[in-house]
């Protein structure tokens, strides 16, 4: 099922909206399991390690490239990632988080208001 859900990222280019849904699924997955913490550690860490693969951390950041709506759901998909994708590099992310929070801005929103 897991593989199947990163296909359809991997495909959803062009969809806003199903890439919004699948990205909100893995950031409400991933911190589900540290939040709440299950009695069988092996498969919340499989399903982590799926979740944090490459493939979902490169199409997060990619997605807050997006439309307002994406790269909000985006932002928070890679709040959950962060820390978790190897590859990634923590200067690197901090610019794009940077682009987008000034990007919402320079559309005329408040980030505090966003979660609202």
């Amino acid at each position: 099922c897991s593989e199947n859900l990163i296909k359809a990222l991997e495909s959803s280019e062009g969809d806003d909206k199903l890439t919004k849904r699948i990205l909100t699924l893995f950031g409400d997955l991933i911190t589900d399991l540290e939040l709440h913490p299950g009695a069988n550690p092996r498969g919340e860490m499989k399903i982590l390690n799926t979740f944090t693969s490459d493939k979902v951390c490169q199409k997060s950041l990619e997605a807050m490239n997006s439309n307002t709506s994406l790269r909000e759901t985006a932002l928070r998909t890679v709040h959950a990632l962060a820390g978790k994708c190897k590859r990634w590099k923590s200067k690197k992310v901090k610019e794009a988080v940077n682009r987008v929070m000034t990007s919402f801005y320079d559309d005329g929103l408040d980030p505090e208001e966003l979660s609202e």
